[in-house]
């Protein structure tokens, strides 16, 4: 029997006051509760939009998308990459695309019970995944030789979530093969 494999990965969502400036210390009386909480939402708002800068695709690239309705074998794990399976196991949202950006670059679209995959260089690396106007930003460091799993649920809006192996693999089990192409 195999032992279970470990996801290693180092989020590095960064915390919003990170990439702010220096804040004040919260007993300077010069600083009031309300505008500390403006400078924790100015943070907050100015994290995200690096991180979008970060990961997020160009808006003007669009893609059509079907599903591979014969069975796919699954990749081969390269030694020397990782191996990234982006899944959607759900019913939900049957007539949303969501697709997926890394490093600044559109990889793939899912629509219901699908998935694709990509390989990529060891290393951080930063995710965006998209649903018409809602985005979720995720960073992750991954390693060579290892596999991952990202999960686009879809709930009030996108959500991209990082899957222990085991919930990967049954994830991937419902879905079939996502086949996308930039529209001309």
């Amino acid at each position: 029997m195999k032992s279970p494999r470990t996801i290693c990965a180092a989020l590095l969502l960064v915390p919003a006051m990170a990439l702010s400036a220096p804040q004040a210390s919260a007993t300077d009386p010069a600083i009031s509760k309300g505008s500390a909480d403006q400078q924790k939402s100015t943070g907050a708002k100015e994290t995200k939009r690096r991180l979008q800068d970060l990961a997020c695709g160009p808006s003007s690239i669009h893609h059509t998308v079907r599903t591979e309705e014969t069975p796919q074998s699954l990749p081969v794990q390269p030694a020397d990459k990782a191996l990234i399976f982006v899944i959607r196991p759900t019913h939900r949202g049957a007539l949303v695309q969501t697709k997926l950006a890394v490093d600044k670059k559109w990889v793939g679209v899912n629509r219901v019970n699908n998935y694709f995959y990509f390989t990529l260089e060891p290393g951080p690396h930063y995710f965006c995944s998209q649903e018409s106007d809602t985005q979720s930003l995720l960073s992750m460091v991954v390693e060579a030789g290892k596999t991952y799993y990202l999960q686009q649920k879809m709930a009030m809006s996108a959500d991209l979530q990082l899957l222990h192996e085991e919930e990967g693999r049954k994830g991937l089990a419902k879905c079939k093969l996502s086949v996308f192409e930039e529209k001309k």
